[in-house]
């Protein structure tokens, strides 16, 4: 195994767990808006993300509130991103050639990091006062990420 592959899976591997803590906040607001609706959301969403993970066994100091272990994925996400892109530009043979930049490639890449900077921007909130439209919100950003993800790749 090569270092572009090791990379490529580490940062896949983050994505689906970063994947899978947004839509866990979007299920629970709206979860908890169907059973509590108004201002009694926003108080449960609160006790939740008070609460640490993984909930027992395990000592208090990696215990982290489940908007943390977001945000550590989405650093994990954006450093192994940055290093995917050093490796496609040092090594053209893995597929991204001098042509891509200045194409659509180059302008939907762009707009990938736009939606990453909205992305950590609703984490960073949401660490400190989740409410139910920020759930909304970073799961639009990170679908969006999803999905020009997925067109980069080809």
């Amino acid at each position: 195994m090569n270092l572009f592959t090791v990379v490529v899976f580490i940062h896949l591997f983050s994505a689906v767990l970063l994947t899978g803590s947004v839509l866990f906040w979007l299920v629970m607001a709206r979860a908890l808006n169907r059973e509590v609706g108004g201002a009694r959301v926003e108080e449960y969403l609160s006790i939740i993300n008070r609460q640490r993970w993984p909930p027992v066994k395990v000592p208090d100091s990696v215990r982290w509130p489940l908007v943390g272990w977001a945000g550590f994925f989405m650093l994990v996400l954006v450093v192994s991103g940055v290093l995917i892109m050093e490796l496609l530009v040092a090594h053209p043979t893995l597929g991204l050639t001098d042509p891509s930049f200045g194409s659509w490639f180059d302008k939907a890449l762009h707009i990938k990091f736009i939606l990453t900077g909205m992305l950590i921007t609703g984490l960073v909130v949401s660490m400190k006062s989740p409410r139910p439209w920020l759930a909304y919100f970073n799961g639009l950003a990170l679908a969006g990420i999803i999905v020009l993800s997925a067109l980069l790749g080809r």
